[in-house]
């Protein structure tokens, strides 16, 4: 995480702290809790990744004469 200097410095700037470094790290505590516990993870991102309500309208199908 630290191989992004210009994100840890504007991160710093905004918040005072590495915010985004804190994030992934909290994220994959509870990814390996859940593991260790057994239970689904449920993530923190909103929306969660593979969204529906995120993805593109489907294209028209051709029409077939």
């Amino acid at each position: 995480m630290d191989t992004f200097p210009i994100v840890k410095r504007n991160a710093d700037t905004k918040h005072g702290h590495y915010r985004n470094k804190e994030t992934i790290l909290q994220i994959y505590d509870a990814l390996s809790a859940a593991i260790q516990s057994g239970h689904p993870y449920q993530t923190l991102l909103h929306p969660p990744p593979a969204d529906p309500a995120c993805c593109h309208p489907p294209r028209p199908t051709a029409r077939m004469v």
